[in-house]
């Protein structure tokens, strides 16, 4: 069992280590699998689920696992959305009971101030944050325990493990290769790296992209997930980022995690037993991109 304390314990722990070579793809799959199955003992088991690879691989093993009642939870301000389509897909294709959180503007009006006030009250620090998703986490969680939910899984940490975001496949020391223009709030974002890491190899970027985004991990996103469990009483649970799974995810060799047109490479090889490769493959969005916050604060 991983609930949030001990998720950052865990996360503490290591450090990115890359240069091992390792029988991985299904001693990684057990270990995810044993990871989910200790969350899966209670009489109703919840699931964050975006549609994406992460959360929709935790909830196609907990359904292979046991015959108890699953609820999927799916945070949107559009029903039409890819959220709600692939979350759908997912849920209908593993029998699993699909709960819309629909975000309205009426909901969305003074988040901001809502959330800031929220991170004084607890004395976090946030700084260099992405816009929008401390507000939409907020928000999911406050819908969440509003709903009686006071248990969650959530797929949180596997793209910092597995190299899940597009500046692991695209390293900003080779910007003619990016998807898309890397604005002012990136480069500060990742000012560390750039200065850090200008001529290295494509191979040590990557590897410094991981180590960076991994080392980023507790300070903003998991404090905040602590606070937020502490503040509306939720058990967040996060199965990849289990001990077991950690120590091993570190041991796997750079190349079979991330590199030009893949990213993730190992979680997806071992999904394609329990996913459409429309789920494996969907582009990536992040909970800010579940709802438009842009026009309400």
């Amino acid at each position: 069992m991983v609930d949030i304390n001990q998720a950052i314990e865990n996360v503490k722990s290591y450090e990115v280590q890359l240069n091992l070579d390792y029988s991985f793809k299904d001693d990684l799959r057990e270990r995810i699998i044993s990871s989910v199955k200790e969350d899966v003992e209670d009489e109703r088991i919840n699931i964050a689920l975006s549609g994406g690879l992460d959360s929709s691989l935790i909830l196609s093993l907990a359904k292979d696992m046991t015959d108890k009642e699953i609820n999927a939870y799916t945070i949107t301000d559009n029903k039409k959305s890819q959220e709600v389509r692939f979350s759908k897909e997912i849920c209908d294709r593993y029998n699993t009971k699909h709960h819309i959180i629909l975000i309205n503007n009426s909901k969305k009006l003074g988040i901001g101030n809502i959330y800031e006030d929220f991170l004084k009250g607890y004395e976090i620090k946030q700084k260099e944050k992405a816009i929008g998703g401390g507000e939409v986490a907020l928000l999911l969680y406050k819908e969440l325990a509003d709903n009686n939910v006071d248990k969650i899984i959530t797929g949180d940490g596997a793209d910092e493990l597995f190299g899940g975001y597009w500046m692991h496949e695209f390293p900003l020391g080779f910007k003619e290769f990016a998807p898309m223009p890397i604005d002012e709030k990136e480069s500060l974002l990742l000012k560390e790296m750039l200065e850090s890491n200008t001529g290295v190899s494509k191979e040590e970027n990557r590897l410094a992209a991981l180590k960076y985004f991994w080392n980023r991990l507790t300070p903003d996103q998991l404090v905040e997930m602590k606070e937020i469990s502490k503040h509306f009483e939720i058990d967040i649970r996060l199965p990849y980022l289990n001990e077991s799974v950690i120590n091993l995810a570190n041991k796997i060799p750079l190349k079979k995690k991330v590199g030009k047109g893949y990213r993730k490479k190992i979680l997806k090889n071992i999904a394609r037993d329990y996913l459409p490769e429309k789920i494996i493959n969907r582009k990536k969005k992040g909970l800010p991109d579940a709802v438009d916050l842009s026009c309400c604060n």
